[in-house]
């Protein structure tokens, strides 16, 4: 039995040489590769520039709330059969907005009643800022379903700033 408290007291100890050896490391790939700042006050010389202070370079904003809407949508039965009706779609997308987006939107194609039969749409879109521009792409509806479409309404999913994930839109 007196072995194994030994054999546990050292290897509590190397635990903490461990622990120790880990927190060095650690800390010196967090110390900083500029000189430290320091908190006191700096004085000029009388007579003497200031240093002159930097440039901040504002980030553009989009200006309007939603700044992106969708401002037609055009639908066309293009061909039927016994399985699908082939729905030929056209959707403008304007963007009033100091940033390029990349939109994201659903079709949503409704029966009388406004209950949603089907959906289509379509992601990364490009529309530069302050421009309209008309995308156009085919929606396969199953027949049992293609009679009953009396609505049909396109909504902003989200918009994003190409190649990032930095969202400046949800919904419309």
């Amino acid at each position: 039995m007196k072995t194994l408290g030994n054999v546990a007291r050292v290897g509590f100890v190397l635990f903490i040489f461990g622990i120790v050896v880990f927190a060095f490391i650690i800390t010196r790939f967090d110390t900083p590769t500029q000189p430290q700042r320091t908190l006191l006050p700096t004085y000029t010389p009388v007579g003497a520039q200031p240093a002159p202070l930097p440039t901040v370079t504002p980030i553009p904003t989009a200006t309007p709330a939603k700044p992106v809407k969708i401002t037609g949508v055009e639908t066309r039965i293009i061909e039927q059969n016994d399985t699908w009706w082939k729905h030929s779609w056209k959707v403008t997308i304007r963007n009033d907005g100091d940033l390029d987006g990349e939109v994201s939107f659903t079709l949503n194609f409704f029966d009388a009643e406004g209950f949603l039969l089907d959906d289509d749409g379509d992601t990364g879109l490009l529309v530069p800022a302050h421009s309209e521009q008309s995308f156009s792409n085919l929606a396969l509806i199953d027949t049992e379903f293609a009679p009953k479409v009396a609505a049909i309404k396109a909504e902003i999913n989200y918009v994003v700033v190409p190649g990032t994930l930095d969202v400046i839109q949800r919904g419309d």
